[in-house]
């Protein structure tokens, strides 16, 4: 339990009555850094274990409880609002949804295609290595990419010892995301139906739901990008030093997560660039604009350095993924966004995807784009599927919302505040960037939760009214029951059916995805143990190993392994392993 209890004090002693949400965003910062910083300095001196976590985390713990004792409440206490009785029918759903996300999360073993070859890895090198220092490996997407995820799974899994508590972090964000997207509303001035809404409209994104309970991170981007807009969005109402410091730190923590966040962040900071411009004059502004650059540069720092070194590129090289469009312009343009729209609006009816692949073909002949160029499509020709998975999930009921508002903004405009409409374009043009910028592939659809999520307070607030507010709050119902069928009949995670994770063994659920290959890694595992060498080395050329498995079955009985990859043809190939000259080769 030292897993849950250190970081859940840690977390609630920066929690204020005076604002419990508001508290909430800026104790997830404060945890956020201590973890970035701590890992860091630990990695410095080999130091990544347990007793020095634990220590770390107790030292943290003592001294906010200095601070909590010493503090005094700086602000009235925000009333609470009188809730109707729909209101709290939608807010006991949302909790019933957090409640079966977050018992699945624990029960859940991770198992996803990602987690299983680099999420989950990387993390078992750091621990083994004590450092997060670059090491050899086949699959270089250990290394290069962004890592601050995998730090607070690695924080859980070390206190615990084991990933009981791996799947924890998404679900957080799922939550934390939930709370900042209401805070979002509450600051552009929406009413508490409007604020129970957008949460309700960012947690049933099916996507969303699917990756509350994995140890894949675009939950856990998409947290950091909606602090990330919120606190823009109080930098236009009081742009100071404060605000600029949630500012960079927020953006900062979210290109520590995943590369993802440069495109859908750039029309957020945009605006925040505008903001503090025109408020504060250039002077101060640049000043305010120089604090975000140093906290992305203090908490990026590390990697980039880690990935300079044996890279010489410090944002996301080797890995291989071309996703990067290499075509831009107006018809380039048009393609990618149609493509990644009839994308998200999938419905699993034969007939309209029919008629939805028909339209997309028909949109590229007249704009004369191929609907698989090169330039704009990545690893297989454009397909359109659903599946109830957190890799291919699309989002239908969202998209079309999103397209209404947009045409509800377009139309009506003038009936919107400024700032509304402001922030709403802006979420709209994250969708565009982030369309033109990556091409497409058949895992695009993940790429754009923190899209959806951040929608959600523009789609509150435009969809608010007491002539509609039946009609939205019923289908707000609607969306949250559906939720729960999404969570139920998760293909990874199922919690119904034969393949239920309530009744399926948790080493058969690492599994899930191909049963088959189990045979071959307990094989392995066995010869392993059969063999009297402690160092184990992999051979993995198509980089695509389940390699945590095999951390799994080694150290499941307390044995001590030494686990590295070996005849590494990649440019990490040339970090040289110390005292692992004899070992047992194993491979794919």
């Amino acid at each position: 339990m030292m897993a849950v209890v250190l970081p859940v004090l840690c977390f609630a002693a920066l929690l204020k009555k005076d604002d419990l949400r508001e508290s909430f965003l800026t104790s997830a910062v404060a945890t956020g850094f201590f973890i970035a910083l701590s890992t860091e300095l630990l990695s410095v001196f080999d130091s990544i274990a347990y007793i020095w976590l634990v220590l770390c985390w107790t030292v943290y713990l003592s001294g906010l409880a200095v601070w909590r004792y010493r503090s005094q409440p700086t602000a009235e206490p925000v009333p609470r609002p009188q809730t109707t009785v729909y209101q709290n029918i939608l807010l006991a759903l949302l909790l019933c949804i957090f409640g079966v996300s977050g018992i699945t999360a624990i029960v859940a073993a991770p198992n996803n295609f990602d987690s299983l070859t680099y999420h989950l890895p990387r993390i078992m090198h750091w621990i083994q290595n004590r450092s997060v220092e670059h090491y050899p490996t086949h699959i270089d997407r250990q290394l290069v990419l962004a890592p601050f995820s995998e730090f607070g799974i690695m924080h859980l899994h070390v206190l615990s010892g084991g990933d009981r508590f791996d799947n924890c972090v998404q679900w957080f964000s799922m939550v934390g995301s939930a709370v900042g997207v209401s805070l979002i509303v509450r600051a552009l001035g929406g009413g508490l139906n409007s604020q129970i809404v957008s949460a309700v409209i960012a947690v049933s994104v099916p996507m969303g739901l699917l990756q509350s309970t994995s140890t894949q991170n675009d939950y856990a981007v998409t947290f950091w990008l909606v602090c990330l807009t919120y606190y823009v969005i109080k930098a236009k109402q009081c742009p100071d030093a404060r605000h600029a410091l949630l500012v960079g730190l927020s953006l900062a923590f979210a290109i520590f997560t995943k590369g993802t966040a440069y495109l859908v962040a750039l029309p957020f900071m945009l605006v925040y660039t505008w903001v503090v411009i025109t408020a504060t004059g250039f002077k101060k502004g640049t000043a305010y604009l120089l604090v975000v650059f140093a906290m992305i540069l203090l908490v990026n720092g590390g990697h980039y350095a880690r990935n300079m070194k044996v890279y010489g590129d410090p944002i996301s090289p080797g890995t291989g993924n071309d996703i990067i469009c290499k075509s831009f312009g107006v018809t380039p343009t048009i393609s990618c966004i149609t493509k990644n729209v009839a994308t998200q609006l999938v419905s699993g009816f034969r007939d309209a995807d029919l008629a939805l692949a028909a339209l997309t073909g028909y949109v590229h002949d007249a704009i004369g784009v191929q609907v698989n160029d090169p330039d704009l499509t990545a690893d297989r020709d454009f397909i359109l599927q659903t599946k109830n998975h957190e890799d291919f999930a699309p989002n239908p009921l969202h998209m079309m919302l999103m397209l209404l508002a947009a045409a509800a903004l377009v139309l009506g405009r003038k009936r919107y505040p400024r700032d509304t409409m402001l922030f709403a374009a802006a979420a709209i043009l994250s969708f565009v960037v982030l369309s033109v910028g990556i091409k497409w592939n058949p895992f695009i659809s993940r790429y754009f939760l923190p899209v959806f999520v951040i929608s959600a307070p523009f789609l509150g607030l435009i969809f608010d009214g007491p002539k509609i507010r039946p009609v939205v709050n019923s289908c707000a119902t609607v969306l949250l029951v559906l939720s729960f069928f999404v969570l139920a009949h998760n293909e990874m995670r199922p919690l119904t059916g034969p393949n239920s994770v309530f009744v399926t063994d948790r080493i058969d659920q690492y599994f899930m995805v191909r049963p088959e290959a189990k045979p071959y890694f307990f094989a392995t595992a066995d010869m392993i143990k059969g063999q009297p060498l402690p160092n184990v080395g992999i051979i993995d050329r198509n980089g695509n190993m389940w390699e945590y498995i095999l951390w799994v079955l080694l150290k499941g009985d307390g044995d001590t392994y030494r686990i590295e990859h070996v005849d590494v043809k990649n440019q990490s190939g040339r970090i040289k392993l110390i005292g692992f000259s004899r070992f047992l080769p194993v491979g794919t």
